[in-house]
């Protein structure tokens, strides 16, 4: 007796690669059992930072008869190197999207059934016995500047209760939640005299999660079951393979009830701010991508 997977995906790999000279060479492999019906086949190349709004790249000259794409363009990426290309694929007036990928170098075949593999782990792990499932709210680095409540000359942040930005500078402040577990452990008290707001007590915790997305210092994780809010200080790649990380291990501090960061609502509809609507296929891809993942 044979079993079937419990989802075939349309695409089975999708590579990125860049070159010492700036390019990014993304290439990719369809899935020989996808059933593919009759038509003129497309492929568009999207870019989005982590957890961001997708841009395509080539909306005017679909690629065809081809599995490369080169993407010319330098991007500011800096040390938290979160770039991600996904591909799409569209075939009688359908699209099928493309697992994100990161800028982090290549596999070889071995390196990635090992990554897999450590990665299906993980997620059984977490899902079935010591995670979490909670909310990541990935911190805006990127795009429109918030006007209400940066200083004219220096472009700082004088009100960290904006309404508009949170108090990071940036419209929205944070991207759409995304479904995310973490293993919570330990928990040290960290009690402080702040004058003249009185004793806080940020708690420490530890966190363990899948490196997907990435996760970087000051994102938010919001605990699914108690709306507790977390910050993110502090992030280490406990688990990689030449050099992409797999798991992370982190270190988490609650914040107060008073807290702004307690008024980010996990979704936002920026549309009029950024021109991204929240059901778009811009915004779409991050969520949807988190929960294909099959255990077996």
């Amino acid at each position: 007796m044979s079993s079937k997977p419990a989802r075939i995906f349309a695409f089975e790999r999708v590579w990125v690669t860049a070159s010492p000279d700036g390019l990014k060479v993304i290439e990719w492999r369809l899935n020989k059992s996808f059933p593919l019906p009759a038509g003129t086949i497309e492929f568009y190349v999207e870019f989005a930072r982590a957890a961001g709004e997708w841009t395509r790249l080539n909306p005017d000259s679909p690629e065809t008869n081809t599995c490369v794409f080169v993407d010319p363009d330098p991007r500011r990426c800096g040390y938290a190197n979160n770039e991600f290309y996904r591909v799409v694929m569209v075939v009688a007036g359908t699209s099928y999207h493309s697992t994100p990928e990161p800028t982090l170098g290549v596999w070889n075949t071995h390196d990635w059934l090992i990554a897999r593999d450590v990665v299906r782990k993980e997620y059984l792990r977490l899902k079935r016995y010591a995670g979490v499932l909670g909310h990541l709210l990935k911190r805006r680095e990127h795009g429109p500047k918030c006007t209400a409540c940066l200083d004219w000359d220096t472009e700082d942040v004088v009100n960290t209760d904006c309404a508009f930005c949170y108090g990071t500078g940036y419209i929205g402040g944070y991207y759409d939640a995304i479904p995310y577990y973490m293993d919570l452990s330990g928990s040290a008290t960290n009690r402080d005299v702040r004058q003249p707001f009185g004793e806080s007590d940020n708690r420490k915790r530890t966190g363990r999660s899948v490196a997907y997305p990435m996760l970087n210092s000051y994102d938010l994780w919001v605990d699914g079951d108690k709306n507790k809010r977390y910050i993110v200080r502090q992030v280490e790649d406990t688990v990689e393979i030449k050099g992409r990380p797999l798991v992370y291990t982190s270190e988490l501090r609650e914040l107060p009830a008073s807290s702004t960061e307690y008024s980010v609502p996990l979704e936002q509809d920026l549309t009029d701010e950024i021109g991204v609507a929240p059901d778009s296929p811009e915004s779409a891809g991050w969520r949807r991508d988190i929960d294909f993942i099959e255990l077996y």
